[in-house]
């Protein structure tokens, strides 16, 4: 196995929990993982729901 290039916190690459707290970037990361894990196993995703939650997510990070 290779060894990985770029850093990582909570089992995701740390460019996606950019600014977030570390319980923040727990869930976000729970998120991401969740939601690979059925794209994976082929099953549905709700895009919509996941694309509301980022952006909402953004909004929050923007404001600071």
């Amino acid at each position: 196995m290779s060894k990985r290039k770029q850093p990582y916190r909570f089992g995701v690459p740390a460019k996606y929990l950019a600014g977030l707290s570390d319980s923040a970037a727990r869930k976000r990361a729970a998120e991401i993982k969740r939601t690979a894990k059925k794209y994976k196993a082929g099953k549905k995703v709700n895009i919509k729901k996941v694309q509301k939650s980022r952006v909402a997510d953004k909004k929050k990070k923007k404001k600071k």
